[in-house]
């Protein structure tokens, strides 16, 4: 499972750069280990502390070398399996609590932006969707570059995602995006404080009808205390911070 990836390494040069051959191996190690574990964390995370060396710049680029050069050649049942994983990978690195916490969300994000190149809007935009909210999740905490401009970048990603997350079309993902992009807005250095905050609130208020509304129709408890965070909500929005 993967060692196909080798000839595709092969085929993309990647293996006549002996300083790339161990990262490889270690990605290789990795992808089957996330295969074999459906995607274990313990599992995983314990190959990310053995090789905590090589989580850096270097993976970055033989992973998308790789990557890329795998959806260009290969059969589409290697590649969709290759995506997935990939995926997966994505999201256990970005939560990955050791070694350097800035290499960890780049990684992730390199690897969000990659899969990108197979799922596509028109063939699988729930996909799609999902990487768009997990990359704006990833540069909300992301420490490389601008704060400001990392905002603005997750807040662009969520309402990319939200393109497709539409609450007819996926409820669940719709509601939780829009806690996620309210929280975003929360935190936006851009603009006006005051705007803002309003912003977040109102988008945070979707999410808390939505919740409220599901879990009425469950017969579910909670709702009066999600009646409750709407009355505070209601109460802070009419008298804006500036």
């Amino acid at each position: 499972m993967f060692d196909w990836l080798v000839d595709v390494a092969r085929r993309a040069n990647l293996l006549e750069r002996t300083e790339y051959s161990e990262y490889l191996d270690f990605l290789i190690e990795v992808f089957k280990a996330i295969a074999q574990s459906d995607a274990s964390s313990e599992v995983v995370y314990s190959l990310f502390k053995a090789n905590q060396d090589k989580l850096n710049d270097n993976l970055i680029l033989v992973l998308r070398e790789l990557i890329t050069a795998a959806f260009e050649q290969e059969e589409t049942e290697q590649k969709q399996n290759l995506a997935e994983i990939v995926f997966k990978f994505s999201s256990l690195i970005h939560q990955f609590p050791l070694s350097i916490r800035t290499n960890n969300v780049e990684i992730a994000i390199s690897c969000y932006q990659v899969i990108l190149q197979y799922y596509l809007r028109e063939v699988y935009p729930y996909e799609w969707a999902r990487i768009h909210n997990n990359l704006a999740n990833a540069y909300c905490t992301r420490i490389k570059g601008d704060r400001a401009e990392n905002l603005e970048t997750a807040i662009n990603y969520y309402q990319e995602s939200l393109k497709v997350r539409t609450f007819e079309t996926y409820p669940d993902d719709w509601a939780m995006t829009q806690g996620n992009l309210a929280v975003a807005y929360r935190m936006r250095i851009r603009g006006k404080q005051a705007e803002n905050l309003e912003i977040a609130i109102s988008l945070t208020k979707k999410y808390l009808k939505y919740i409220l509304w599901k879990h009425i129709l469950m017969n579910g408890q909670g709702y009066k205390i999600i009646l409750l965070m709407l009355t505070v909500l209601e109460s802070k929005g009419s008298k804006p911070k500036t």
